[in-house]
């Protein structure tokens, strides 16, 4: 279980970073985890997100 939450968080950040490509990480995803692993890819896909938005100088 950690195991699993700890490559989340660690896919989200590459992910954010644009060190590992989202197709890639979805295909070694889905290898490993099936559709057991979706949830996961969905929240560290919204969690990348989140970390990689930069807003815009402020007016």
């Amino acid at each position: 279980m950690f195991s699993s939450l700890l490559y989340f968080v660690v896919i989200a950040i590459t992910m954010a970073f644009a060190f590992t490509p989202t197709t890639f990480v979805a295909i070694v995803t889905g290898y490993y985890f099936g559709w057991l692993g979706l949830p996961g890819m969905v929240v560290a896909y919204a969690l990348a997100s989140v970390i990689g938005y930069e807003p815009g100088p402020t007016a």
